[in-house]
């Protein structure tokens, strides 16, 4: 643990300077570091976040674009916007990421190897800045909300509850805008019928969920609204 926890220190300058000279632009600012396994995102290029999962020194050997197809070895999944929070339920195995839209719609997503999100031709379930576009072979979000209702403004996402001390929301993934302070939780189905649920309207800048050693949920946030 303490040599991987050393080797993302290590890296992450690295990756922090490759995102900047790749991509100037300063209205992209998500991403995240997890481990077990070790996953990446950065915004790579305008309008095309991707997300790396990585071993210690190599790339992982399940990683579905390792060598001889024609894409760098460490690209995982592609066509995430500004993915804003991404995590992993241990039960189910599922890696959810929260997708931060232009101008339409947030989205969340289950993250899985090889797929295609489709930003930027698709935002949401939406075609992005025109009337008509090919949606083949580009994964939909399993939820989205539209952009500038009520308030809202950027999904920040969160966790899968599995802690104790709130029963309701066992299973149920939560999240939250930054904008408004809202939170809801996401039950998922197999069969697609999704629910989401309005939990609280907390009245702060939410910019961060985590979790303790108890995985009882944590707020991070930055000011009062």
């Amino acid at each position: 643990m303490l040599k991987k926890a050393f080797f993302i220190l290590q890296l992450l300058p690295l990756l922090l300077k490759a995102q900047s000279d790749l991509y100037p632009i300063q209205d992209y600012f998500g991403g995240g570091i997890g481990y077990s396994p070790m996953y990446i995102t950065l915004d790579s290029i305008p309008g095309a976040s991707m997300m790396s999962s990585l071993g210690l020194n190599t790339s992982n050997f399940d990683n579905p674009f390792i060598v001889p197809l024609a894409a760098r070895d460490e690209i995982y999944a592609y066509g995430l916007r500004n993915m804003w929070r991404f995590s992993w339920d241990l039960e189910t195995g599922f890696l959810w990421g929260a997708d931060v839209g232009q101008y339409e719609y947030e989205e969340i997503n289950i993250i899985q190897p090889g797929l295609n999100y489709g930003w930027n031709i698709m935002e949401g379930t939406s075609c992005y800045d025109s009337p008509s576009c090919d949606s083949e072979g580009l994964e939909p979000p399993i939820f989205e909300y539209e952009l500038y209702v009520d308030g809202v403004c950027s999904i920040t996402g969160g966790y899968v509850y599995r802690g104790s001390s709130l029963w309701s929301l066992s299973g149920k993934y939560v999240y939250g805008d930054w904008c408004t302070g809202d939170i809801w939780a996401l039950t998922y189905s197999n069969d697609g019928d999704h629910t989401n649920e309005h939990l609280i309207t907390s009245g702060i800048n939410i910019t961060s969920f985590g979790i303790d050693q108890n995985d009882e949920l944590l707020i991070c946030a930055n000011s009062s609204i």
